[in-house]
């Protein structure tokens, strides 16, 4: 699963909260694992930054996201 997060400033800090709530609850409701789901996660503002690759060994754990 690829997830793209827009982080600029455009979007706001409500829609932001917004979106990582339910970014959240995607990956709690996924079997993610090195033989299941695999998530690729970028960040994107003026430019993009790799979060995690689909490569890395991943748990949920990867993707507790602080809001």
């Amino acid at each position: 699963m690829g997830i793209i997060i827009d982080s600029s400033d455009s979007i706001g800090l409500q829609n932001f909260l917004v979106m990582i709530t339910n970014l959240k609850s995607v990956v709690q409701m996924t079997d993610v694992g090195p033989t299941r789901t695999r998530i690729g996660l970028i960040e994107y503002s003026s430019y993009a930054r790799l979060i995690t690759s689909f490569a890395h060994s991943q748990t949920q754990g990867v993707f507790k996201v602080k809001s």
